[in-house]
């Protein structure tokens, strides 16, 4: 995630994901894998989970908490 906080300001947050296979090769978002944010308003205050999963033969799902 390009952040894991953010300060309070009334805007929406959406973090930029980038995401390395086992070797170090950057993958391709909507190619190599997808970023679904668990809500759409993104603006209160509180936690958001990011899921983003892998394109098959990956194999793993991963989920961060935005606080």
């Amino acid at each position: 995630l390009s952040s894991t906080a953010y300060t309070y300001n009334g805007d929406k947050k959406t973090p930029s994901v980038t995401v390395y296979d086992a070797v170090g090769n950057k993958l391709v978002k909507d190619t190599d894998y997808t970023v679904k944010y668990s809500s759409t308003s993104r603006k209160k205050i509180g936690r958001y989970a990011d899921h983003i999963t892998t394109r098959p033969g990956f194999g793993y799902t991963f989920t961060d908490k935005l606080a």
